[in-house]
């Protein structure tokens, strides 16, 4: 029919090639969207924080996920980037929020008082309603947990329970008593009203001992003799 065969076939070769280019961005979008799904890396309400960014995840998309900061701003961000980088969950914790700080104590001489004052702070925390222990998360640990299981079910369920109360560090002007332990809840208010609650209580059991807290002080030395100018 003089229809020029070879030119159809290279138009449409062309065509098909640009056509590839074109969708290549959604392509690779929707299949890391895939990826991102599989691995259920998060979920719609989780905080999550990667290298750019930190917030709530607001939408997951089959191309993009949104995600609100806590400027109140949202972010729209290709699942490509998610897909290929780090990115930390904060809402993936069953049991325990880490409460981690160090209590400055003035040097002294005094070892007895001061092991006395460390098994009173880990006495406290133990008690303390809001600090996890073995018992008094034995019911919640109970549903999920099985002794012989194949791997960490503390690790993959985000459940953290370990409590250290220890002489750490000798510092310029400080003994450094290490404190360390987890908050039962998970959520940031509740975590703040606990971990504020462990500091009064702390502050009152220094006061109630021989120990003072240390802090860094500056000491001028004016020699106001007469003789000196001369």
């Amino acid at each position: 029919m003089g229809v020029n065969i070879a030119a159809i076939v290279t138009s449409l070769g062309v065509g098909g090639a640009i056509i590839g280019l074109a969708a290549k961005g959604t392509l690779e979008n929707f299949f890391d969207s895939i990826r991102v799904i599989s691995q259920d890396a998060f979920h719609q309400g989780d905080w999550i924080e990667t290298k750019d960014f930190e917030g709530l995840v607001a939408d997951v998309g089959l191309t993009s996920t949104q995600v609100r900061t806590f400027d109140n701003a949202l972010i729209t961000v290709p699942n490509s980037f998610l897909a290929n980088s780090w990115i930390k969950n904060y809402s993936r914790r069953f049991i325990g929020r880490r409460i981690k700080f160090w209590i400055k104590i003035k040097y002294s001489t005094d070892t007895e008082e001061i092991k006395r004052v460390i098994k009173e702070i880990k006495k406290m925390l133990e008690k303390h309603p809001g600090i996890v222990t073995d018992k008094k998360i034995e019911n919640k640990l109970r549903r999920i947990m099985y002794k012989k299981a194949l791997f960490s079910m503390e690790d993959k369920y985000g459940i953290r329970k370990t409590l250290l109360v220890y002489l750490d560090e000798f510092d310029e002007y400080s003994m450094n008593i290490l404190v360390y332990a987890y908050s039962i809840s998970i959520n940031w208010e509740e975590w703040l009203r606990v971990k504020q609650d462990v500091y009064l209580r702390i502050l009152n059991i220094i006061e109630n001992s021989k120990l003072e807290l240390a802090y860094p002080i500056q000491e001028v030395f004016i020699d106001k003799r007469d003789e000196l100018w001369k």
